[in-house]
Order: C-alpha cells, then sequence, then structure tokens
C-alpha cells in the first residue's frame, strides 16, 4: 500500500503536463472547428460591438494564452449592413481566465493588410443619432501594431496608407503612447507623408477621441515642416473632429486651428496665424473648404500679410499634379510693402510642392511712389474651379 502510494506521489507530477497536453490538444482541435470559430466570433462581437468574422485561413492555441492568427479578420455594422474594416493578416493574442468570463483583455494585437472605411463609420454616426447606440467597453490592449493598412473615404483613388501604426497599454478613456507613419495618395502617387509621436484617449463605443501631438513631421515632395504640436478631438454624435496646432520655425511662431466635419463631402474651417511675437505684425489666412472628388474647394478665403488683407475664393487640385488657384480682391494695397517682404526672403513660387495660380484684383495700389487703380495681377497658369461660388478670374 505504502509503494502503491509512493509511486502516485512520484507519477502524479509527471502525469499533470500530460494531462493538459491532452486537454489542450482536445480544446484546439475543437477550436479549429467550425464551432470554436464561432463562439470566438461571438465573444469578440459582443465585447467590440460589432460584427466579427473570421475568414480564410486560421490556427489557435489556448494555453497559456488564446493566440489566434489567420488570414480575413472582418468587422461589420449591423445598424447599417456595411463591412467597416478587414485585414488581410492577424494575430492576437487574449488573456484566458477573463475571456471565459466574458471579458477581453488583450495582450497584443497585429494587422497587415486590408483597410478601414472611414465613410461607413460617418454613416453609422448618422444612424446612430435616430437610434441610441449600444453601449459597450472597449477592451484593454497592451500592445496594438498596424501595418500596411489604408483609410478611405468614398474616393477609392484617394486614400491614406497607414504605413506602420503602434500604440501601447490602451485602455478606454485612459491615454495611451502612439506612433503613427503614414502617407497620403492620390491615383498612386505619395503626395505627402506624416510620422506623428503623441498618445489616444478613446471614449465609450468610440463615441469620442482624443489625439495629442508632441511632434509631427510631414513631407510634401522635397518639402518638410517638422516639430508640430497639438491635439485633436472627435466627437461621433455630430461627425466634427477639430484641433490646434502650434509649429516653431526659427523666430516665427505659428498657431493653427481646424474644424472638420466629416459627413459627405467633408467640409470644414481653417485658421492660421504666423508671427514674432503675439504683439508683433505677422500673417495670417482663414478659409472654409468642401472636399469633392479630387478636389478641394475653397468658396472663402481671406489673406493678411504685413497689414496688407485680400479675400476671395479658389481650389486646390488633388489629383497629379497637385495644384492651387485662387481668386483675390482687395481694396488697397501697398505694393512696395509687399515687395520688400518678398525681397526679405519669402519662398517663391518655383520651390512650392504645387503649381500656382494667382489672379489679383486691387482697387488702388501705391508702387514706387505711383497710384493706380483698378490693377489685376496674375501669376502662373490659369486653373479651372467650376462650380464654386465667388470664384471669378
Amino acid at each position: 500500500m505504502k509503494k502503491s502510494r509512493r509511486l502516485l506521489f512520484w507519477t502524479l507530477p509527471l502525469a499533470l503536463p500530460v494531462v493538459f497536453w491532452i486537454l489542450s490538444v482536445l480544446a484546439n482541435s475543437w477550436l479549429m472547428s467550425a464551432g470554436g470559430r464561432s463562439l470566438l466570433e461571438k465573444k469578440f462581437s459582443a465585447s467590440f460591438g460589432y460584427a466579427v468574422r473570421l475568414t480564410g485561413t486560421f490556427r489557435i492555441s489556448l494555453f497559456p494564452r488564446i493566440a489566434v492568427e489567420g488570414s480575413g479578420f472582418e468587422l461589420e455594422a449591423p445598424q447599417i449592413r456595411r463591412l467597416l474594416a478587414r485585414a488581410e493578416d492577424y494575430s492576437v493574442s487574449i488573456h484566458l481566465l477573463p475571456f471565459l468570463q466574458s471579458e477581453v483583455q488583450v495582450a497584443s494585437v497585429t494587422l497587415r493588410g486590408g483597410f478601414l472605411d472611414l465613410g461607413a463609420f460617418v454613416n453609422l454616426g448618422s444612424h446612430s443619432a435616430a437610434v441610441a447606440p449600444r453601449k459597450f467597453s472597449l477592451p484593454e490592449v497592451r500592445s496594438l501594431i498596424i501595418e500596411s493598412f489604408s483609410l478611405v473615404f468614398g474616393n477609392e483613388n484617394s486614400i491614406i496608407t497607414l504605413k506602420r501604426v503602434k500604440l501601447d497599454k490602451f485602455a478606454s478613456g485612459r491615454e495611451a503612447p502612439l506612433e503613427v507613419d503614414a502617407g497620403w495618395s492620390s491615383e498612386g502617387i505619395e503626395l505627402a507623408r506624416v510620422v506623428l509621436d503623441g498618445s489616444l484617449q478613446i471614449g465609450q463605443a468610440i463615441e469620442s477621441a482624443r489625439l495629442r501631438v508632441n511632434g509631427l513631421r510631414i513631407i510634401f515632395a522635397d518639402s518638410e515642416i517638422a516639430d508640430l504640436s497639438g491635439s485633436w478631438d472627435w466627437n461621433q454624435s455630430s461627425s466634427q473632429l477639430s484641433g490646434d496646432m502650434n509649429w516653431i520655425h526659427g523666430a516665427y511662431v505659428t498657431h493653427s486651428e481646424m474644424e472638420f466635419i466629416l459627413r459627405e463631402p467633408v467640409s470644414g474651417d481653417l485658421r492660421i496665424r504666423s508671427a514674432e511675437s503675439p504683439t508683433t505684425p505677422g500673417a495670417g489666412a482663414q478659409a472654409h473648404f468642401i472636399l469633392r472628388d479630387d478636389q478641394l474647394e475653397l468658396p472663402e478665403v481671406s489673406l493678411e500679410w504685413g497689414g496688407q488683407f485680400v479675400a476671395g475664393a479658389g481650389c486646390y487640385r488633388l489629383a497629379e499634379p497637385p495644384g492651387l488657384s485662387l481668386a483675390l480682391a482687395s481694396d488697397k494695397l501697398d505694393l512696395d510693402a509687399i515687395n520688400a517682404l518678398l525681397l526679405a526672403g519669402t519662398a517663391g513660387d518655383s520651390e512650392l510642392p504645387f503649381a500656382l495660380s494667382l489672379v489679383l484684383h486691387v482697387g488702388s495700389a501705391n508702387y514706387m511712389g505711383a497710384l493706380a487703380r483698378n490693377v489685376k495681377l496674375e501669376v502662373g497658369d490659369e486653373l479651372a474651379c467650376p462650380d464654386i461660388p465667388g470664384f471669378s478670374p
């Protein structure tokens, strides 16, 4: 009897790992089946608040964490029956015990390839205005990495490609460190690239979000703007994105404020002011814009520079080659003062990363001691801005 107990004492610790391994193999075999995949889809859908589908290849292990790898991860909004996102390849690691209690705590998520449809989120926000949105809690994610992902908004020829996004220690309502490397392309040609270091905070049910920018770099062809900082706020119920940015370049400080309404068509307002100090004269600009197809309409534009003021309308062509066209007017201008500013080192249009077409009508202008009336100045080749109120070259 004692010998049997001794044998049990020594064999039990050795047998337990074997038993757990057998249970793991059986559990993995069931989870690899259609029933296991269906269970994971239901668990994910209940936690995220959207319909989740796992298509394509599918691999899973259960211990010590639930680890899922495969292709064809899809996210759909049942309210509008539209695909919100798709990943060509994905891997997800989830803590096991909380998951069995219907709580998702994600150790890591990696998504490669695919897209996120921003237009679908806009339609979802419009739908939620009539029907109360379903409340849910975003899962905690220790590490999120997204690579080669496209953001689309109606026009598939103009997209934002997320080359790499990294988000660490994310939880709903808490700021999490964020790194972004993204490019903006039109008809397959990259027009701009953005490299960002900051933090992201998202509220419950993705109804609100805040992006804080510690350092931002924007690259246009051979031109570059670096060392930008500021913050952005998103509100789903109003489809409004607003923010402010600061840029220090040499002795000048530039402050900008932007507001976007992300409905189709996208529209917004932009205000910029640059000066050596808050009390010294500087330069400023204001514009209302509407995004339609491959053109940014500017029905209201005003510019202030060294005490000179002009206003009018125009457009910016996003398709290759990009181009800015403006038709402006002013009651009175001091051309000698403007010429002095240009000679002080302002970049000419040859250094701009886009073609420039400018038509300026002036009621009266001072130039080299002479007074001229009803002056018309033209710079560059004419670029058409069809159907824009107030645009009249």
